[in-house]
This record gives structure tokens, sequence and C-alpha cells, in this order.
């Protein structure tokens, strides 16, 4: 039998563990350069699903919308997220997508900076997905990529997403990378998949820059999470919603 945490013991346990964190900011000024790139001054922010506990700590009660799945997990996580008040809407690839994406659209367009783990709900591990690239194109808007490494922190290795746990007290380095805008016309299946490859690399260089920036030197993704980008475009591609 399953036992499930409740989420007043989870936002407890998250809250305490965030206000240790030491959070050191870096490309504040691209949060600036997105806004002026969009029409609705809002941006798509994108982040891999190991780091989103960093992520979340400087971050709290923000015009921020996300997605969370509509299982038992995403359920113990939208608790926690309107706990710090962020906007959740339920759904993923699988499960109530296209609600999602409207939901999120509409989101965006009502002044809210949409967040989506590229990689997430159930990787592969940081195997970025179409769905972030596409809203953002559909919706006009830009790519804000964040990584996020701490100084101290555990591993949960037998996690689809070897989840990252920052430890109290630790240092933790939050990049917040160059815009990202795509043309709105829709692109083809290799244009989707470039786009994809480009914000990959883009975050695989931002999280090797802030795990210098903390004092480690396990920045190097394993070769696992690489090998996608050099297949060519698939036929999940064509017309994807949110993958988160």
């Amino acid at each position: 039998m399953r036992i499930t945490p409740s989420p007043a013991l989870i936002h407890g346990l998250i809250w305490n563990l965030t206000r240790t964190l030491r959070f050191r900011l870096y490309g504040l000024e691209n949060l600036r350069k997105a806004a002026a790139l969009s029409p609705t001054r809002t941006f798509l922010v994108c982040h891999f699903h190991q780091s989103i506990l960093s992520i979340l700590g400087p971050h709290h009660h923000l015009p921020i919308a996300t997605l969370a799945s509509k299982s038992r997990d995403g359920e113990i996580t939208t608790h926690y997220l309107e706990k710090i008040g962020i906007r959740v809407v339920r759904g993923s690839s699988s499960r109530g997508g296209a609600f999602a994406a409207f939901e999120l659209m509409k989101a965006l367009r009502d002044g809210y900076f949409a967040v989506i783990n590229v990689d997430g709900p159930r990787g592969p591990f940081k195997h970025v997905k179409p769905g972030a690239v596409e809203l953002a194109r559909r919706c006009g808007v830009p790519i804000l990529p964040v990584v996020a490494r701490s100084r101290r922190e555990l591993t949960l290795k037998r996690s689809w997403d070897s989840f990252r746990i920052p430890l109290p007290f630790s240092r933790v380095a939050v990049i917040y990378g160059s815009p990202l805008l795509f043309d709105q016309a829709e692109p083809s299946p290799r244009d989707l998949h470039e786009r994809r490859r480009q914000l990959a690399i883009t975050m695989h260089q931002l999280e090797a820059q802030a795990t210098r920036l903390v004092g480690r030197t396990d920045g190097i993704p394993p070769q696992e999470c690489l090998a996608w980008m050099d297949e060519g475009p698939t036929n999940e591609e064509p017309h994807p919603g949110p993958s988160t």
C-alpha cells in the first residue's frame, strides 16, 4: 500500500527548507529582454524537471501559471503550488493536454508567466519535448530558459529525472538565459526538431555555468540526455500540445 503524505506536510517541509537556502540570481536583465520581445509582456519559462525545487524557491507569490499532471503525485504538487501562490493548470501530454494548452495560452494573455518543465511529466530525462516550443510559437511569446544548481544537494538516482533536493543552508545559483523567440509560422517537423535542439543546448550550457558558479564539477550531462538531438524529427513532432 502506498502512503500519500498530506499536502500540509509537504508544504511545511519544502517551505522550511527553502527559507534556509541562499539564492544567487544571474541574468536578471534577460527577464526585461524577454518582456520587451513579448506582445503581452509575459513569456514562457522553461526548466528541467530535475531542478524544480531549487527553481521554485525565489519565485513564490508571483503571477505564475504552470502545469501539474492529473496523477496522484500531481494532486500533491497542485496543493503545494497553490499554497505558494502559483496558478495551476491540470493536464499533461497524455491526459487533458488540449485543455491544458488552452488554459496556459489564456494565462499568458491574462498577464501570467507560464512555466513548463520541458521533459515532464515522466521523461525521457532532459529530453526537450515539443510542447513548450509550440506553445510559445502559437502565443507569439519568447521562451526564457532557467536552470539552477545547489552547492550541496541530494540526488535521487532511482527516480526517472535523478531529482535534486538542495540541502539546508546551501548556496543555490539560478540563471535566467537569453530569451528565444521563434517565428510564428507553423514549422516543418525538421524545423521544430531544430528549435527543440536549440533550447536543449542552451539549457545544458546554462546548467554547466550554474554548476561552476556553485563550485561543483559534475555539470556534464550524461550521453543519454543528448542522443535524441542527433536522431532527427519523429512522428511525435508535427502538432503537439504542452508536454508537462
